[in-house]
């Protein structure tokens, strides 16, 4: 799942959407705050990959 707003609450909400859809596992995809993410994401025994995009354009 693409977290392209509010990504410090983004978790909440993409787990919920998973397990309504009966998701067993959830991979995350932010440009913020991936390794807070991570760390909330450690506490829970859902399995969640949180992964850090990097936007590098070029002006």
């Amino acid at each position: 799942m693409l977290l392209t707003a509010r990504h410090e609450f983004g978790l909440g909400p993409a787990m919920i959407w998973a397990l309504r859809h009966n998701a067993t596992e959830l991979k995350l995809f932010t440009e913020h705050n991936a390794s807070d993410l991570a760390r909330r994401a450690s506490f829970f025994t859902f399995k969640i990959e949180v992964f850090e995009i990097i936007n590098e354009t070029r002006a």
